[in-house]
């Protein structure tokens, strides 16, 4: 295994995809939503609730992912409860951000800066970027 992708698959990263909650949807969900990588074929399936003002008040995933999915899926779920979609656009672009090699210097979500090895690995982005972007169809919905 290179340095690079000792990187990419730090104990960091492992342990947080090991950390991974809110694996079951909510019973009573108001919108669902089922997302795929083209690339790598991670998938990933989320529920949410939603309070009077949009924001979420209850979510769940299912997860078919490698440990950069996984991992990412995790961050997302442990922030996600109170999130609205302008809070979610601003967390995606910094996810974004950090996939081009340009880590902000204050991030939303500390966490994120963990998966910060991927940008060397493009056709990876896609499976990081999967649970933003299943939640933000879900707010289209």
């Amino acid at each position: 295994m290179t340095v690079t992708l000792e990187a990419l698959y730090s104990s960091k990263i492992l342990s947080l995809a090991a950390s991974i909650t809110r694996n079951r949807l909510p019973d009573d969900a108001d919108v669902v939503v089922s997302r795929r990588s083209a690339v790598c074929g991670s998938g990933i399936r989320v529920g949410l609730c939603f309070d009077h003002e949009r924001q979420i008040a209850d979510y769940g995933h299912e997860v078919q992912a490698c440990a950069l999915g996984q991992a990412s899926a995790a961050i997302v779920a442990s922030h996600c409860i109170g999130l609205t979609a302008a809070a979610l656009a601003d967390a995606m672009a910094q996810m974004e951000a950090i996939l081009r090699g340009e880590v902000p210097e204050e991030l939303l979500w500390p966490d994120m800066a963990v998966l910060a090895p991927v940008r060397d690995f493009p056709p990876r982005h896609d499976a990081v970027l999967l649970p933003y972007r299943a939640l933000t169809d879900a707010f289209m919905q």
